[in-house]
C-alpha cells in the first residue's frame, strides 16, 4: 500500500471518530440552545398574557389552543413557575405531539390569583438527529474529497523529489560505479535525505571497490605461486631415485596444491556471483550443452564404473550467461560422480522447467538443508571443497530459480526448476 494511501485511510479514520464526538457534542448544544430559546419564547408570551390581564382582559379571551387560564385558590408555591414535557394534539398532522409546557402561578393588584399555562411544540430529538448526521456526513464526504484532491496534488508535486530519490535508489547498481545523481528540492526533509543516501551510496562504492580489488588481486596473486609450486612438484615427481615414501609425500603435496587452487577459484567465483558482477544473458540450448558435458565426464564415470541413465529433451532453451550455466551444469555432473559409490548409478532428467541429478552414494553425514552452505560435505573426508553446491544455489539464486535437495532410498536427488 502507497504511503498516500495509509496517510489518507488514516486520516479518514480519525475523521469519523473525531466527527462522530463532534456530532454528539453538536446534538447537545443544539438540543440545549431549542430548549433555552422555547423556554424564552414562552416566558415572552406570559409577559403578554400578564399584561392582558393587567389591563382587564377578560381571561376568557386570552385562552386559546396554547394558553390556558384558570382561576386558582390557595398558597402560590414556591417557586411559582415549571417546566414540564407533555403531548400535545397538533391538528395540522392530528396526532399527538411532544411539547415543552410552562405552568406557573399569579396574583393580580386585585389579589386575584392565577394558574397559567402555556405550551409549545417542541423540536424532535429525531429531527435535531438528522439534522446533525446530515450535516456530518456531507462535511466528512467534503472532507474526504478534499483530502483525496490534496494527496494526489502532493504525490504529483511535493512528493516528486522522494519518487525521484526511490526510483534512483531501485535502480542504483554498485557494478556501474556512478554516483547517483540526487537533485536538490525545496523541502529541507528530502535534501537531508538526499545527502545522507548520497554519502551512503559513496561509501558503499568504495567498500566494494576495494573488496572487489582485493579479491581480483588476492586470486590472480595466488595462482600465481601456486602454478609455480605445482610446476616445481610436477619436476620433483619426474625425478629418479625417489623412495616410495618421497613419492607418496609428493603426491600428497600435490593433490593439496591442487586443492588449494580450487578454492581460491571457488571462491573467486562465489565473491563474483555475491557482487552480480555477471550481466551477461543470451539463450543457451541446454540439452546441447549437458550433452557436451556428459561426454566429457564420460571417461571419469567410467573411471569408477558409474552407469549414467539420461532422459534429456532435445532443444530446451534458456536464458542465463553461458559460462554460468556451463558452471553449474558441470558442479552437478561433478558432485554425482564424487559423491557415489564404485558401480553406482548416476540418472539425468531435462524437461521444460525443471533439471533433475540422482545418484547412489552413501547417506549424508549432515542434515540435508544444509549441504547449499559453504564448506558442508556429505562425507567430510572426501577430496571435495566443500563449495559445488554453493556456488549451484547461488547461481539459482541469482536468476531466481528453484532448488532443492532430497535423499530418500539411497539417491540423492538434487532438483532445479527454471
Amino acid at each position: 500500500m502507497r504511503l498516500l494511501t495509509k496517510i489518507t485511510f488514516l486520516y479518514l479514520v480519525i475523521t469519523v471518530f473525531l466527527l462522530g464526538i463532534g456530532g454528539v457534542l453538536a446534538y447537545r448544544m443544539i438540543k440545549s440552545a431549542i430548549d433555552r430559546e422555547q423556554q424564552y419564547s414562552l416566558f415572552e408570551q406570559w409577559h403578554y398574557v400578564k399584561f392582558a390581564l393587567k389591563d382587564g382582559v377578560e381571561p376568557e379571551n386570552l385562552v386559546n389552543e396554547k394558553i390556558e387560564i384558570y382561576p386558582f385558590e390557595g398558597e402560590i408555591p414556591e417557586p411559582a413557575y415549571f417546566f414540564s414535557d407533555t403531548m400535545v394534539f397538533h391538528h395540522h398532522f392530528e396526532k399527538l405531539m411532544p411539547s415543552i409546557k410552562l405552568t406557573l402561578f399569579w396574583e393580580d393588584d386585585l389579589h386575584q390569583k392565577y394558574r397559567v399555562s402555556l405550551h409549545d411544540q417542541m423540536v424532535e430529538e429525531e429531527d435535531i438527529y438528522q439534522v446533525v448526521r446530515n450535516s456530518l456526513l456531507w462535511i466528512f464526504v467534503l472532507l474526504a474529497l478534499g483530502w483525496i484532491v490534496l494527496a494526489r496534488v502532493s504525490s504529483a508535486y511535493i512528493f516528486r523529489p522522494f519518487n525521484n530519490t526511490l526510483e534512483q535508489i531501485r535502480t542504483f547498481r554498485l557494478q556501474d560505479g556512478q554516483a547517483m545523481n540526487l537533485p536538490k528540492s525545496t523541502t529541507r526533509e528530502i535534501d537531508r535525505l538526499n545527502a545522507f543516501i548520497q554519502l551512503m551510496t559513496h561509501k558503499v562504492q568504495s567498500d566494494y571497490q576495494a573488496l572487489k580489488e582485493f579479491t581480483e588481486n588476492a586470486s590472480h596473486e595466488m595462482q600465481t605461486p601456486l602454478a609455480i609450486v605445482r610446476g616445481k612438484l610436477d619436476l620433483l615427481l619426474e625425478s629418479p631415485n625417489l623412495t616410495d615414501e618421497q613419492l607418496q609425500l609428493l603426491v600428497s603435496a600435490q593433490q593439496a596444491l591442487h586443492k588449494l587452487s580450487r578454492m581460491g577459484r571457488s571462491l573467486t567465483l562465489l565473491a563474483k556471483l555475491d557482487n552480480k558482477e555477471f550481466t551477461q544473458r543470451e539463450n543457451i540450448d541446454l540439452s546441447a550443452l549437458l550433452d557436451r558435458l556428459l561426454v566429457q565426464f564420460k571417461e571419469l564415470a567410467e573411471l569408477r564404473g558409474l552407469t549414467i541413465q539420461a532422459d534429456i529433451q532435445p532443444e530446451i532453451e534458456i536464458e542465463s550467461d553461458p559460462m554460468l550455466m556451463d558452471i553449474l551444469i558441470s558442479n552437478l555432473l561433478q558432485n554425482a560422480i564424487r559423491h557415489n559409490d564404485d558401480n553406482g548409478i548416476i540418472r539425468i532428467q531435462l524437461a521444460p522447467g525443471h533439471l533433475i541429478v540422482e545418484n547412489s552414494g552413501p547417506d549424508p553425514q549432515v542434515p540435508t538443508e544444509q549441504l547449499f552452505e559453504r564448506f558442508r560435505k556429505t562425507n567430510q573426508s572426501s577430496q571435495s571443497i566443500g563449495l559445488g553446491l554453493a556456488i549451484v544455489q547461488k547461481i539459482c539464486q541469482m536468476y531466481n530459480w528453484g532448488i532443492s535437495y532430497h535423499f530418500s532410498g539411497g539417491l540423492h536427488r538434487i532438483s532445479c526448476r527454471f
